[in-house]
């Protein structure tokens, strides 16, 4: 059974990371946005790719 102390500190750490994300994203705004997710999806796909490539090769 948790203690309400561990919600509390629970809740306390999404409070820091909800100000945290807000803060990046104000202070990095669109530009950097879009290339970080242009980003993940170009390396998502090469590793796809790579992998399958790997996979199906002798």
């Amino acid at each position: 059974m948790r203690s309400p102390a561990q919600g509390v500190r629970r809740d306390q750490v999404r409070g820091a990371m909800v100000r945290a994300l807000r803060q990046w994203l104000d202070t990095h705004e669109l530009p950097a946005i879009v290339t970080a997710v242009l980003g993940v999806i170009i390396a998502l796909s090469v590793l796809i790719v790579v992998g399958g490539y790997l996979l199906v090769t002798p």
